[in-house]
């Protein structure tokens, strides 16, 4: 059953630094247009304003002539309730193009979609204490470093093929970022709590709209609390023989207390999933902050990222696991995960499959 979306174009709330002294709140809402086919769409936001919002380094993504970025924030939706197929959902979208972040609908990225249901697609879910211009600097960071032409990756991907591109591919690419509300909202560790719930659910939206694009073998990335967000839409169809199965990466995985129930009545998943790969960090930080917060509400031992690879093993064919701790050490960070040389080779893998079928 189709879900029903409401595109929002709000503003979202950028904090500038304390030296500078100001703070920047916009809001914009009104200007409602006709119900579509996915449901009702309120736009607000201008490209003028959006430059105000966004950091600038966010607005230097380096993308390779041909490639696409898009954004889906679902940062406006009411986080309070529960998701479920009837409720509709707020997102608001953007897209990188001519050196800048522009307004876009749902309809275009819809529309994008469909005409290129087999343009390679990366979608970037990301963790906890992201605010909405973190996002999209973190998002533009992980496109260089695996897709794009970060140093890093060029080097270690790039020079034992003798590749002399150092973008070392012949077709385009499309990459989503998935925004969703995850900014600081109280001390440690009750806003883990607050996140990890919330996460769960937002898993929900991720399904149901993704579920309304068009996607060939999606290649789904997802990193610390937005592997919650990932295996939450997992978890809410585990068969969708209906479409493309994906391709996914999880890296530093952090759950929900609650969540382990529901991956012991899960269903194999070989229909939803055709790869999956877990990278593991044993001397991760944060992954040790979260066990020992877990430990101290539930009284037990805590379900960790080697537990979840017992599990997941057994949810699809191919899985595999790869330790990544002498490699990474125990930054806890995007950006230093993607620059991993086993990370950057592995995804890359999952990308260049799904591309060639």
């Amino acid at each position: 059953m189709a879900m029903a979306i409401v595109i929002i174009m709000l503003t979202n709330v950028q904090y500038i630094s304390v030296a500078r002294g100001i703070s920047v709140i916009a809001a914009i809402i009104l200007a409602c247009l006709s119900p579509t086919a996915v449901g009702q769409q309120i736009l607000g936001l201008d490209d003028a304003l959006i430059q105000t919002l966004v950091p600038a380094d966010a607005n230097c993504c380096r993308l390779i002539p041909g490639d696409q970025m898009w954004v889906v924030s679902t940062r406006q939706a009411d986080n309070d309730c529960e998701c479920v197929e009837s409720n509709p959902i707020a997102v608001q979208i953007m897209q990188f193009d001519g050196c800048r972040w522009h307004v876009a609908t749902w309809e275009a990225l819809q529309a994008e979609c469909e005409n290129n249901p087999h343009l390679a697609t990366m979608i970037y879910v990301h963790g906890n204490f992201s605010d909405f211009g973190w996002s999209l600097r973190r998002g533009c960071q992980v496109y260089d470093n695996l897709l794009g032409t970060g140093c890093a990756r060029g080097r270690r991907l790039c020079a034992p093929s003798r590749c002399c591109n150092p973008v070392c591919r012949d077709e385009p690419v499309r990459m989503i970022i998935w925004s969703w509300q995850s900014e600081r909202e109280a001390l440690p560790p009750c806003d883990f709590w607050i996140k990890s719930a919330r996460a769960c659910r937002e898993g929900v939206r991720f399904n149901s709209v993704l579920r309304e694009l068009t996607l060939h073998r999606p290649v789904i990335v997802g990193y610390s609390l937005g592997v919650q967000v990932i295996l939450s839409s997992l978890m809410a169809d585990e068969s969708a023989a209906d479409r493309s199965p994906w391709r996914v990466a999880l890296l530093a995985p952090v759950l929900d207390c609650s969540f382990p129930d529901c991956l012991c009545t899960a269903q194999a998943m070989d229909q939803r999933i055709e790869s999956l790969v877990l990278f593991t960090n044993c001397r991760d930080r944060a992954l040790k902050t979260a066990n020992r917060a877990i430990r101290l509400r539930t009284r037990s031992t805590p379900f960790d990222q080697y537990d979840l690879a017992t599990s997941l093993a057994s949810l699809t064919r191919d899985f595999r696991q790869y330790e990544i701790s002498r490699e990474s050490g125990g930054k806890h960070a995007i950006v230093h995960y993607t620059e991993q040389a086993t990370v950057q080779i592995i995804v890359r893998e999952l990308f260049h499959q799904a591309a060639g079928q």
